[in-house]
């Protein structure tokens, strides 16, 4: 059984395999497309960059890839 942390992490994953090459997913988008909370969701993709999964951006134009 996953936890939530987990379940979410697996649909914003999910989400970003989704993003076409060279474009960027900001968590605000992933966040109300998946039904996630968006802070919840700060940490948990963090987790996932430090972890290597996926890669971000930061700045006015930044996000998640």
């Amino acid at each position: 059984m996953l936890t939530n942390k987990g379940k979410y992490g697996l649909k914003a994953l999910g989400h970003l395999s989704g993003v076409k090459p060279g474009d960027l997913a900001m968590v605000g988008d992933i966040a109300t497309t998946n039904n996630i909370p968006k802070k919840f969701l700060d940490a948990i993709l963090s987790e996932l960059r430090n972890a290597g999964f996926v890669y971000s951006r930061k700045g006015k134009y930044g996000g998640y890839y």
